[in-house]
């Protein structure tokens, strides 16, 4: 299930960020796993850019999660969304 795929990026430590891919080709960022979480009844994600930028995610739409470029993407636009 994506949703533990999910939980065990954010609890990994050290941290890494990690990207969200969604099912329009969007690609989301988390940097920080104080900016995120996962409502109780695992069907959303809520993430916070460091601007303040919030973005609820439907995991239904999520097609996969990744860290292989994460870290290189969020220290060029540490904002965490991509198109």
């Amino acid at each position: 299930m994506l949703a533990d795929e999910i939980n065990d990026l954010w609890d990994a430590r050290p941290f890494h960020p990690f990207e969200i891919v969604m099912a329009d080709g969007g690609v989301f960022t988390v940097t920080s796993p104080k900016l995120m979480l996962i409502t109780p009844s695992q069907r959303t994600l809520h993430l916070v850019t460091p601007e303040g930028k919030s973005h609820w995610l439907a995991l239904s739409q999520m097609t996969r999660v990744s860290v292989a470029h994460a870290d290189e993407r969020a220290a060029r636009n540490p904002g965490g969304e991509h198109k």
